[in-house]
């Protein structure tokens, strides 16, 4: 356990935090995350510059997808991230965007365009 009080966390983690706040001082930004769930993703990769036709390459890699919360702040964030993007929403947004890409996928697989 830390023993300086100035580094020591001031407040009670969310019941999904996962981390170990008393072996470590949280940093100036610290926050509390849940566990990452890990996923293997393809994602397409564009390229960039000036040259056409510009390349497309489905590009297999890791996603994780966790809840966190900066320390002092309510808001509580649930992120999507590969190496190279995140998004970070709402709870009520993720809810939304599960939604959708429900809808959007029962529709691709009966065989229709979404619109």
């Amino acid at each position: 356990m830390t023993s300086d009080p100035s580094t020591r966390l001031t407040e009670a983690c969310p019941h999904w935090c996962d981390r170990d706040h008393d072996d470590h001082p949280p940093p100036p930004d610290g926050r509390h995350q849940s566990t990452p769930i890990w996923l293997p993703v393809t994602t397409l990769h564009r390229s960039t510059g000036d040259a056409l036709p510009r390349r497309r390459d489905a590009v297999a890699e890791d996603a994780w997808l966790l809840a966190m919360r900066y320390m002092g702040d309510r808001e509580t964030w649930v992120a999507i991230a590969t190496e190279h993007q995140q998004i970070e929403l709402t709870p009520e947004s993720a809810a939304r965007l599960h939604d959708a890409l429900g809808t959007l996928l029962t529709l691709l697989t009966q065989g229709r365009e979404p619109w």
